[in-house]
């Protein structure tokens, strides 16, 4: 499967995980609501910058978000 394909579903998993709603995400990340859905959907991946803000705030690896290449945490 490709990333994009996959990364909707560790995002939500990690979300789930650390109990963050996406309103509670975006205002601890600085990432647009609206950017944030359109990762959940399926439809673009955040920036580098946005990615490691994300990682760090649900306490998992950019690495394992982008790829599920290494543990979540």
């Amino acid at each position: 499967m490709s990333t994009l394909r996959e990364f909707p579903a560790r995002l939500s998993h990690a979300m789930d995980r650390a109990g963050k709603t996406p309103a509670q995400l975006t205002e601890e990340t600085g990432v647009s609501r609206s950017a944030l859905f359109r990762y959940l959907r399926g439809e673009g991946l955040p920036s580098a910058i946005g990615l490691a803000r994300i990682a760090s705030c649900l306490r998992v690896s950019a690495d394992w978000l982008l790829f599920g290449k290494s543990p979540p945490i």
